[in-house]
């Protein structure tokens, strides 16, 4: 009866978890990156294809209310793994990783940052969009809140590295 009951507690409390993290992803995809964002109800998730590598399935992004998604890039799923790029700069206490796309002209950059070498130490989680027109809406950094699903880690032999960054660990 002891083993009963303890299975009950871990199935129940691992699927609240999973509830608090919201996603535009469906349950046939892999979440690579999903959370809410801080002082609003929308969600920025990162989808992808189970089968995902260089050369098979799709990635895609996706923002929006819960059952209302705003934006889809791209919009196509054939050969999305190269509309996005690779950052990963690592040090001692310090880790940063990050996804880019462009969409129009706007950069998208979906972040996890480590730093701690800070006092105290800090993560933070979210994307920035920079426009690069000068017309329109000035730049934006919208941090995560609550649980985050962050698997930005994954897609470093899957998506095109980033050699316009110097401090990105591009072969």
């Amino acid at each position: 009866m002891k083993y009963i009951a303890l299975a009950f507690v871990v199935v129940c409390c691992a699927t609240a978890l999973a509830v608090q993290t919201p996603s535009h992803c469906s349950p046939s995809e892999g979440i690579i990156f999903s959370c809410r964002i801080k002082g609003s109800t929308k969600v920025l998730s990162l989808c992808g294809s189970k089968q995902l590598n260089k050369d098979t399935g799709y990635l895609q992004y996706r923002f929006g209310r819960p059952g209302a998604v705003e934006l889809t890039f791209p919009e196509e799923k054939r050969n999305s793994q190269a509309q996005f790029l690779f950052d990963h700069y690592f040090r001692f206490q310090v880790d940063r990783t990050e996804v880019i796309f462009k969409n129009g002209a706007y950069t998208y950059s979906i972040y996890d940052s480590y730093e701690g070498d800070e006092k105290p130490a800090s993560r933070h989680r979210g994307m920035t969009i920079e426009n690069e027109s000068g017309a329109g809406p000035e730049n934006q950094d919208l941090e995560c809140t609550g649980p985050v699903i962050s698997r930005l880690e994954k897609l470093e032999a899957v998506i095109p590295c980033n050699k316009e960054n110097p401090l990105a660990n591009c072969p």
